[in-house]
């Protein structure tokens, strides 16, 4: 499973919500380097109460993101 990743709270600052759903919040934020304005999501990993996490299902919404 994926560990959390300092490196985008440095690179980017979070302005505003923009939404949220199943697998996380996307935020307005601007970039730390160039000043830019992206779209963040940050998505949310769990497990549940057997032990099941949803990396896989996390696999599949990143390989769905990459193709827009």
């Amino acid at each position: 499973m994926a560990s959390y990743n300092p490196k985008a709270e440095q690179e980017f600052e979070l302005l505003t919500k923009i939404g949220s759903g199943g697998f996380g919040t996307v935020w307005r934020a601007r970039s730390n380097i160039d000043q830019s304005l992206r779209a963040i999501k940050v998505i949310r990993c769990y497990a549940d109460e057997e032990g099941k996490d949803n990396a896989d299902d996390i696999i599949q919404e990143l390989r769905i993101l990459r193709q827009s």
